[in-house]
């Protein structure tokens, strides 16, 4: 097991340590979209005793199953795969049981207290959002990141962030509608099945979340080529060749024409680190 430290993230953590992320999902930390947050200060915030914490995940990994992929440590073109074969066809399968169950659930037992009236509705438009997101990765995204063209990914990575964050809320706005996905006494099969596979859910979208921040914000030099003297350099794990110094002028006119400094200065939310674009020619 790797050395954990004060300082190491959540991001980190998810990635490199077989069942860290479960232990995460336990205890309600985030570490997908506020993942480059540091492990000891998110236990601090949450009142969680730090080297109880390590201890759970050293005990996770112990029985973990050997094969957990460690995707730092693999092609990036092996955790595209993973996410467009894995996350995109789960959640296509996935979300249009949940949304039949809770149709059940809402008609069958809409007299009762614990009912979770509008949770279908919501989970439809969970799932139309979701859909458009997921068309947005397999058609732009993804295939800007296959062909070396991650450098001109900027506003489709911003895109998906705010996608992300929105993502996220919708996840919270269901949780709340299910209760926390604990079932009432004496709840049905179904409805005890609903909330079992929507937590379940929440915690693989979570991941790919995860995931889809790891091929764009923590990859530096992955995209096409390692770093160079003839390179702009964007910390944020972006990498523009110059070429006769239009890659120098391309990465500055992202200011000049009034792209947002707020995404260009923002620090990853994986790792943590301050962007800074560095120019030569």
């Amino acid at each position: 097991m790797r050395t954990i430290t004060s300082e190491t993230t959540l991001a980190d953590l998810a990635v490199t340590q077989a069942g860290a992320s479960r232990v995460f999902y336990k205890h309600g930390l985030d570490f997908c979209c506020h993942g480059n947050i540091s492990l000891k200060e998110t236990c601090d915030r949450k009142g969680i005793d730090f080297e109880n914490m390590i201890e759970e995940i050293r005990a996770e990994e112990r029985w973990a199953d050997d094969t957990f992929d460690r995707w730092d440590e693999k092609p990036l073109e092996d955790l595209l795969d993973h996410i467009l074969d894995h996350f995109h066809g789960t959640h296509r399968q996935d979300l249009p049981r949940m949304i039949e169950m809770a149709e059940k659930v809402e008609t069958i037992h809409g007299n009762k207290p614990d009912c979770p009236h509008g949770l279908t509705d919501r989970l439809r438009e969970f799932a139309a959002e979701l859909e458009r997101h997921m068309q947005k990765e397999e058609q732009i995204l993804f295939p800007m990141i296959r062909d070396g063209r991650g450098a001109l990914a900027i506003m489709p990575i911003h895109v998906m962030e705010q996608e992300h964050e929105g993502v996220g809320e919708m996840l919270l706005s269901v949780r709340k509608l299910a209760h926390d996905f604990i079932a009432p006494e004496g709840a049905c099969a179904t409805w005890r099945a609903l909330y079992s596979g929507l937590a379940d859910f929440e915690e693989e979208l979570m991941q790919h979340i995860h995931l889809a921040w790891r091929t764009t914000c923590c990859s530096p030099g992955r995209y096409a080529h390692e770093p160079t003297e003839s390179s702009v350099v964007l910390d944020t794990g972006i990498h523009l060749q110059n070429s006769g110094g239009f890659a120098r002028r391309f990465a500055v006119g992202f200011r000049t024409v009034g792209f947002p400094s707020a995404i260009l200065d923002r620090p990853c939310r994986c790792c943590a680190r301050q962007p800074r674009a560095t120019h030569s020619e």
